[in-house]
């Protein structure tokens, strides 16, 4: 199954958790899972960007418990987890 993601991810760059439950046939919760275990066995990292925000870095801005932004969650595939499906 991590193999699977991996290689989804690899596949189509962006999917959501959601869709990539469906495409693998099997729940959200065991795909987040699984993104917790390849994060910490080092094949993605996670990576949280703020859209349309002037301003670098949330725990330093003064507006941060007030923000209204969307964060996204990215993860991206690390050397070490292409090499695993290559």
């Amino acid at each position: 199954m991590l193999k699977d993601i991996l290689k989804t991810i690899v596949r189509d760059g962006y999917i959501s958790k959601s869709l990539l439950a469906a495409e693998l046939k099997t729940s959200e919760s065991v795909i987040e899972e699984g993104f917790n275990q390849l994060q910490r066995m080092g094949y993605i990292e996670k990576d949280e960007m703020v859209k349309d925000c002037g301003f670098d870095i949330c725990p330093g801005c003064s507006k941060a418990n007030n923000c209204q932004l969307e964060i996204a969650k990215i993860y991206k595939i690390t050397d070490k987890g292409r090499a695993v499906i290559s």
